[in-house]
């Protein structure tokens, strides 16, 4: 899923605001039945946030847990966002080495229901 058609097909779209400048945009897109994939885009700003959005962003997973399962796909070279993941619960699931448009690794992420 491309952040375009993420943000496009969004049941939950959030802005994160620090002041009047945005920092994060994240949501979520119904796939089939209950299953849900996570998207975000985020900017620089987020380390300087990087407690307060961890916080936040558990309690929405947990909340969205109640009734979903949650997936993302993300590009395997983005070690931070990994990072955020897997200490938001996500484990790796799967590694696809020539992934989209441009042949690029990718891993697929899943929380498990019991990690939140």
């Amino acid at each position: 899923m491309g952040l375009l058609s993420g943000w496009e097909t969004s049941t939950a779209c959030y802005t994160a605001w620090e002041g009047d400048t945005p920092i994060a945009m994240f949501g979520v897109t119904p796939f089939v039945c209950d299953t849900w994939g996570i998207w975000m885009l985020g900017s620089d700003r987020i380390r300087a946030r990087a407690k307060a959005i961890l916080r936040i962003s558990r309690q929405w997973i947990a909340e969205l847990q109640e009734a979903n399962h949650l997936h993302a796909i993300m590009d395997k070279r983005n070690t931070v966002h990994l990072s955020f993941c897997e200490r938001l619960g996500a484990r790796v699931i799967a590694t696809y080495p020539e992934h989209g448009f441009a042949r690029e690794p990718f891993i697929h992420l899943y929380w498990p229901k019991t990690n939140v």
